[in-house]
C-alpha cells in the first residue's frame, strides 16, 4: 500500500485549511506563515534513524518497505510504500522533533 504524509511548521495561525496548504506546497508554492525548515538537519536525522536501510539520495528501502523524501524550504513530504506502522511512527517522531506535525491527505487531517 502506498500513501503520503506531509509535514510543515507554522509561524502563526493561518487562514488556509491544511488541505489548501498541502496543495499549495505540492504545487511548489511558498506559503506565507510557514517557517523555513532546516532541511540538511532533517535529512541527517532520517539517515541516523534509518541507518540499516539502503539509501539512494532521498529514497530509503529495507525489504518490501520503502519511502522517499521530497523536501522544500517549508515542507517535507514522505511517500511511503508498504511502510509498517512502527516505521511510520519513527518518521513522524523525527519530524515532531522539528516541531512539524503531520498532515494525512487521505483523510484530510492535520495532527497536532
Amino acid at each position: 500500500m502506498s500513501y503520503d504524509i506531509s509535514f510543515w511548521k507554522t509561524k502563526r495561525t493561518l487562514t488556509q485549511s491544511p488541505r489548501e496548504i498541502y496543495l499549495a506546497l505540492s504545487d511548489g508554492e511558498v506559503v506565507d506563515g510557514l517557517c523555513s525548515l532546516p532541511i540538511e538537519e532533517i535529512r541527517s536525522a532520517f539517515e541516523k534513524e534509518f541507518t540499516s536501510w539502503k539509501k539512494d539520495g532521498n529514497f530509503f528501502e529495507k525489504g518490501s518497505q520503502s519511502f522517499e523524501l521530497t523536501m522544500t524550504d517549508q515542507s517535507v513530504r514522505v511517500d511511503c510504500y508498504s511502510v509498517e506502522i512502527d516505521n511510520l511512527n519513527r518518521i513522524i517522531d523525527i519530524m515532531l522533533k522539528f516541531e512539524c506535525p503531520y498532515y494525512d491527505p487521505s483523510i484530510d487531517t492535520r495532527f497536532g
